[in-house]
């Protein structure tokens, strides 16, 4: 079983459940210490949601 990342009707990402925990984490992490939004939303079901206008691309996060 896996997890999606969505953003509208497109899936960006389909990690397995291990990976997409350990990425929501490092997610939650960054989004505290930078205090930036990740617009990254909650798993619903097996599910996310991203929100365009908040999300950035992982390099500029570091």
């Amino acid at each position: 079983m896996c997890q999606s990342f969505n953003m509208g009707d497109e899936t960006l990402w389909n990690p397995p459940n291990g990976a997409s925990r350990m990425f929501q984490r490092q997610v939650a992490i960054s989004e505290v210490e930078l205090a930036l939004p990740s617009g990254i939303g909650p798993m619903e079901k097996i599910s996310a949601r991203s929100a365009p206008r908040l999300s950035r691309p992982l390099s500029m996060l570091f």
